[in-house]
């Protein structure tokens, strides 16, 4: 009996999200990933790289680091749809509308788009300025 209240709650669930995400693709437009904190130069200095190859780099508040990626989904239709919605994988299933800029109202702690904005947030803390200054 409990597995069909489960079964109607996550098609109730999805049904909103359906709703809330209709005509909106944004969440396809690109994959962000969980990267580890720098703890070299050469660490710092790869991020660097990714930021100017057209990527972000978000400081949450719990303090993870995530880099976005912008790429959109190959599974996106020319309207900009989900083509294979019916058989999209479970990490599509499992996002929610309420983890979307659209509906969030959460902001990152530092999002980082540029070079020189990362530099500053690395001149802003002390144990990646330690890191980054070059050895006299």
């Amino acid at each position: 009996m409990q597995f069909k209240l489960l079964t109607k709650m996550t098609v109730i669930k999805e049904d909103i999200n359906k709703q809330k995400c209709d005509g909106c693709s944004d969440c396809c437009q690109y994959a962000t990933v969980i990267i580890k904190k720098p703890k070299t130069r050469l660490d710092l200095e790869e991020i660097i790289w990714q930021i100017l190859h057209d990527m972000e780099l978000e400081v949450d508040h719990e303090g993870d680091w995530l880099l976005t990626i912008y790429c959109p989904c190959s599974a996106l239709d020319k309207n900009g749809l989900c083509s294979i919605y019916d058989r999209r994988p479970e990490i599509c299933r499992r996002h929610q509308h309420t983890e979307c800029a659209r509906y969030s109202s959460i902001q990152p702690k530092h999002l980082i788009k540029t070079q020189e904005e990362f530099l500053d947030f690395i001149n802003s803390q002390p144990e990646l300025k330690k890191i980054y200054e070059l050895p006299k």
